[in-house]
C-alpha cells in the first residue's frame, strides 16, 4: 500500500506537471468544455427517449409503428457522438474553452505585480533617459531576490551528515507577493435561449480580477532628488520615499538614480514580503550574507573566506534589527561551519529568544549538545520541537538517536526502552514517508525529503538489528 501510495502520488505529480507546460491547459480547458456541451445533449436528448418510452406500445397496433418508435430510440443513444463534429458545436466548445482560458489567466493575473513607466518631474531630461529604463530594472531586482531566496531554499537545505540529518540555512517563505512581476465589435456567446455580450464578460472580468501596480514620478525638491512610488490594488497598498543629494554631473546622476533603484526595491521587498524584520537596511545586508553563504555551497577553496563575508554582512544586518530572528539562527549556521561552536549556540539562542516557536534553532541546539554527548539535552529540545511542530521526522529521528545513545552510554539492557525506541523509528518513518509522497503529488523539490527518509529507514533498521541483538544477548545470559 505504502508503495501504491508513492507511486500514484509521483504519477499525479508529473501529471499536473506536464499539464502546467506550454498550451496544454488550453487544450484540457477545450476537452473539458466539449465534454460538458456533450452531457447538456446528452440529458436534453435522454429525457425525450424517456417521453418516447413512457408511450404504451401496446397501445398502438400498428407493429410498423412500433419499430420506428424503437429505432428512434436506438438512433437518439447514437447520436452523442456525431454532434461534436458539427460547425456550431465545436464553435461553442471554442469560445467556451477561450473564455474559461481567458478567466484563468486573469486570475492568475491578479497575483503578478505590473510596474508601470515612472513619471519625470524633475524637470531634468537627463533623468527621462534613465527612467525608460527603470520599470525593467525594478523587475529585475525583485526576479533576483525571490530567485535568490529560492535557490538559496533548495541548496542550502538539510543533509545527511554521519547517521542524522544535519541543520541548513533556515529561509522563511516568501509567500507569492513578487514571483511574478510583469509589465470594437460586440460579439455575443449563446448558451441555448441564453446571449452573453463577450465584451461585457471581459469588462467585468477585468474590474474584478487586476492586480496590483506600482507606479512612481522622480521629482527635485530643494537641493534634492526624490523618488517616489505607490502600489495599490489585488490587496496591497503601500507607498515609498527615496531621497539623494541632487548630482552635479550626468555621471553622478546616473549612479544616484541607480542606487535610488536599488534602495526602492528593497524597501518595497521588505513591506510586501514576510523576511522576520521590517527594516530595509537589515534586509539588504541579509541578503548579501545569504549570497556570501550560496557561493560557499559552489566554491570549496574560498570557503572559508566567504563565511567571514557573510558573518560580517549578517552582524551588519543584527545592528539594524536586533529581534532579527532568521539573522541569528543563520548566523549560528555560519559559526557552525567555522567551527566556532560556542559562538554557534549563543546566536541559536537569540534566534530562540527572538522567536521561541523557531522549531530550527531549537534542532540546531539538539544537534550541537549531541555532538558533546549530552543526550538528555538532545531529548529535552526534541521534545520542546513536537509540542509546536508534531509531523517532523528528523526530530523524531534525533529523538530515537539520543534515547539509544543514552542507553549504551549507561550501559542498560533494559529491552523495553529499545522498543520505544523502535517505535519512535517507526514513527519518523512514517513521517518522512508521508511528506515525500506529498512532494511528489504536488511536484516540489524532493531531494530533502528523499535524504530524510533514507535516514530515518537506515536508522530504523539499524536500531531492529540492535533489538535482536539484545534478544540474543539476553537468552545466552539467562
Amino acid at each position: 500500500l505504502q508503495r501504491l501510495y508513492f507511486y500514484s502520488a509521483s504519477f499525479f505529480g508529473r501529471f499536473l506537471r506536464w499539464m502546467k507546460s506550454g498550451s496544454r491547459p488550453f487544450f484540457l480547458v477545450f476537452i473539458l468544455s466539449g465534454l460538458l456541451l456533450m452531457l447538456h445533449d446528452y440529458l436534453l436528448k435522454l429525457s425525450s427517449s424517456q417521453f418516447i418510452r413512457e408511450i404504451d406500445l401496446q397501445q398502438i397496433y400498428s407493429e410498423k409503428v412500433q419499430n420506428q418508435l424503437l429505432d428512434t430510440i436506438r438512433t437518439i443513444r447514437l447520436i452523442q457522438l456525431s454532434d461534436i463534429l458539427q460547425a456550431g458545436t465545436f464553435l461553442k466548445i471554442l469560445a467556451m474553452s477561450v473564455i474559461l482560458l481567458f478567466i484563468y489567466q486573469a486570475i492568475q493575473a491578479r497575483k503578478r505585480i505590473h510596474v508601470s513607466p515612472f513619471e519625470n518631474l524633475s524637470g531634468d531630461e537627463s533623468v527621462s533617459l534613465y527612467l525608460n529604463g527603470l520599470a525593467p530594472s525594478l523587475m529585475g531586482e525583485f526576479s533576483f531576490l525571490t530567485t535568490l531566496y529560492r535557490i538559496i531554499d533548495e541548496a542550502a537545505s538539510s543533509r545527511i551528515r554521519g547517521n542524522v540529518i544535519e541543520a541548513g540555512l533556515s529561509i522563511e517563505d516568501i509567500g507569492k507577493a513578487l514571483k511574478e512581476v510583469t509589465g470594437g465589435t460586440s460579439v455575443e456567446i449563446s448558451f441555448g435561449p441564453i446571449k452573453i455580450p463577450l465584451a461585457s464578460i471581459l469588462g467585468i472580468i477585468a474590474k474584478l480580477v487586476q492586480g496590483p501596480r506600482l507606479h512612481g514620478l522622480v521629482l527635485r525638491e530643494g537641493a534634492k532628488l526624490c523618488m517616489i512610488a505607490n502600489i495599490s490594488g489585488g490587496g496591497m497598498k503601500g507607498s515609498w520615499k527615496v531621497e539623494s543629494p541632487y548630482p552635479s554631473n550626468s555621471e553622478s546622476l546616473s549612479q544616484a538614480l541607480y542606487s535610488m533603484t536599488e534602495e526602492l526595491s528593497y524597501r518595497v521587498f521588505t513591506d510586501l514580503v514576510n523576511i522576520g524584520t521590517k527594516r530595509w537596511r537589515a534586509v539588504r545586508d541579509y541578503t548579501k550574507g545569504l549570497r556570501k553563504y550560496r557561493d560557499t555551497l559552489q566554491m570549496n577553496r574560498q570557503k572559508k573566506i566567504l563565511l567571514y563575508e557573510a558573518e560580517k554582512n549578517f552582524l551588519n544586518a543584527l545592528r539594524e534589527d536586533q529581534a532579527f530572528f532568521a539573522c541569528h539562527y543563520n548566523l549560528g549556521i555560519v559559526y557552525r561551519d567555522l567551527g566556532k561552536i560556542e559562538a554557534a549556540e549563543i546566536s541559536f539562542r537569540k534566534a530562540i529568544a527572538a522567536n521561541p516557536s523557531h522549531t530550527d534553532s531549537f534542532y540546531a541546539l539538539a544537534l550541537l549538545y549531541r555532538q558533546k554527548k549530552k543526550y538528555d539535552d538532545v531529548i529535552l529540545y526534541c521534545k520542546q520541537i513536537l509540542k509546536i511542530k508534531l509531523e517532523d521526522a528528523k526530530v523524531w529521528d534525533l529523538l530515537a538517536l539520543a534515547m539509544d545513545s543514552l542507553e549504551t552510554d549507561l550501559a542498560i539492557a533494559d529491552k523495553s526502552k529499545l522498543r520505544d525506541c523502535l517505535y519512535i523509528r517507526r514513527v519518523s518513518v512514517y513521517i518522512a514517508w508521508k511528506y515525500l509522497c506529498r512532494a511528489r503529488f504536488r511536484n516540489q523539490k524532493d531531494r530533502v525529503y528523499v535524504e530524510t527518509a533514507i535516514s530515518c529507514l537506515r536508522n530504523l533498521g539499524l536500531t531492529q538489528k540492535l533489538l535482536s541483538y539484545k534478544k540474543a544477548i539476553y537468552t545466552l545470559q539467562q
